[in-house]
């Protein structure tokens, strides 16, 4: 299967309403590939995916469990569909290193809205002054700035333990 045809009939049709929780992937998914008559099954292809798409760069998984260790609550917060959201906290035991997850499907909309940071300062319980976003889209940056917390734009050159001490000085 070439993978502009999961861009055509899944990605560019369905994928903005399961990212936002308004449709299930599996439903959505399955729907696709029934109408552009292709015959791998949902569940093959979403295990392929979440397992092919999924890796962990040691660095930052060893530098949200030093700031735990330092008191530092860390969540992840993304734009992910709920069995994905499942996976990386289960399968990856990304629990293990993180207090939790906000994500847009169980927000609701999509980082950059508004109301994903909402949301997710109500999930997690704190101010948005309080909050620090690290992200690699410059537009997820922008909202979080425009929704009061603090944001750095991550691009690889720095690691997230050198911009958690700069932030938390």
């Amino acid at each position: 299967m070439a993978p502009q045809v999961l861009v055509d009939v899944f990605f560019s049709k369905q994928w903005k309403e399961v990212v936002a929780g308004k449709r299930d992937l599996m439903e959505a998914l399955s729907e696709s590939l029934t109408a552009a008559s292709l015959s791998v099954k949902a569940e093959e292809l979403v295990s392929y995916w979440f397992s092919m798409d999924s890796r962990i760069v040691e660095s930052v998984f060893d530098d949200c469990k030093a700031a735990k260790k330092q008191g530092v609550s860390v969540f992840l917060a993304t734009n992910q569909e709920h069995k994905r959201a499942t996976y990386l906290m289960e399968s990856m035991d990304l629990r293990s290193v993180v207090d939790g997850i906000v994500y847009s499907a169980k927000a609701g909309h999509q980082k950059p809205h508004p109301e994903f940071y909402s949301y997710a300062s109500r999930f997690v319980g704190f101010q948005p002054n309080q909050l620090l976003l690290v992200d690699d889209i410059a537009a997820n940056i922008k909202g979080a700035h425009e929704a009061g917390w603090e944001a750095v734009l991550w691009d690889g050159s720095e690691s997230l333990a050198d911009i958690l001490r700069r932030s938390f000085k």
